[in-house]
């Protein structure tokens, strides 16, 4: 009888909860059949009567809930279904944003051109590693030789003009110096006017050969001078050269006037000292010119020479 009672409570939570009428009698059917098949495991007719009135009240009870909960499902269908329907509020269209007026085209300057080079340059006829001659001074610009002299050597620009009188290439103190440039003068080489100071030494070294130029055989005969520069080469022809006063020439002028260029050119032979050797035919403001200055051991004057530029 306990194995019946424990039986039936187990299958009556099972069927309890169903809410679909079609499974619920596939479980009752289940349930009957389950329900008989035990009944037969005991013959006595007390068990007989009590499971058939058991199972009665089972069939009874599960047809209750079922009919119960599908009314309840139903009801509550019945009670969306009825509900008003809520029309959303629409929300008020946005006003159309104006149309952004066309920016207008911008038209893109063109760059500027490159300056035109005032010195046209061919490739250097010697070679000379400026890269090496960097990794022993950055301030090497470039180098100057004059046929016939012993003048050949690199020269540097300055932001000082006392500073190389007495520091060689290496950086170390000499009396020989360094040929240098004018603080004035761009590292470029393009200046119209271009000042290079040298040492004239007794030994013969550094700008000491300048001096030959009062010679005009010599004049005449080595009347060339090579600058070699990292992008090419220059070359000049010598055209005057004299002993004058110690005037600071790019101090005192700005040669990148042509009209200052023309009045010096025309001062020359009123500046330049007896012994001047002059070949000034077809020398304009318009040309590019290069000093050489030297000392000439008086504090008081400069042994100059100049050179003006050749177009290739």
């Amino acid at each position: 009888m306990k194995k019946i009672k424990k039986f039936i409570t187990g299958k009556l939570i099972t069927v309890t909860g169903k809410v679909n009428i079609h499974i619920g009698l596939i479980h009752c059917g289940a349930l009957i059949n389950n329900i008989t098949s035990t009944v037969r495991m005991y013959s006595k007719p007390l068990i007989r009567a009590s499971s058939v009135a058991v199972s009665m009240f089972l069939m009874c009870l599960l047809l209750f809930d079922v009919t119960f909960t599908n009314a309840g499902n139903q009801d509550l269908i019945d009670e969306i279904a009825e509900r008003p329907i809520q029309t959303p509020t629409p929300s008020p269209t946005p006003a159309p944003e104006p149309t952004p007026e066309p920016e207008p085209e911008i038209e893109e300057e063109p760059p500027e051109p490159e300056p035109p080079q005032l010195k046209p340059r061919v490739p250097n006829e010697r070679e000379i590693n400026f890269n090496e001659l960097w990794e022993i001074n950055t301030d090497v610009i470039g180098w100057i030789e004059i046929p016939g002299t012993n003048i050949d050597y690199p020269f540097v620009t300055t932001l000082d003009n006392y500073y190389y009188l007495d520091i060689d290439l290496f950086g170390n103190r000499s009396q020989k110096g360094t040929i240098f440039t004018d603080i004035r003068n761009n590292p470029d080489m393009e200046d119209p006017f271009i000042v290079l100071y040298g040492h004239n030494m007794r030994d013969g070294s550094k700008f000491a050969n300048l001096h030959r130029y009062k010679n005009e055989n010599f004049f005449n005969e080595n009347n060339r001078v090579i600058i070699y520069t990292p992008e090419g080469q220059l070359e000049y022809r010598i055209f005057a050269a004299f002993e004058r006063d110690d005037e600071h020439l790019m101090g005192t002028q700005n040669f990148r006037n042509p009209a200052t260029m023309r009045n010096y050119l025309d001062t020359i032979p009123e500046v330049a000292k007896p012994g001047a050797i002059l070949d000034m035919d077809n020398i304009t403001e318009e040309d590019s010119i290069i000093i050489l200055s030297t000392c000439t051991g008086r504090d008081d004057t400069r042994y100059i020479v100049h050179a003006v530029f050749i177009h290739p």
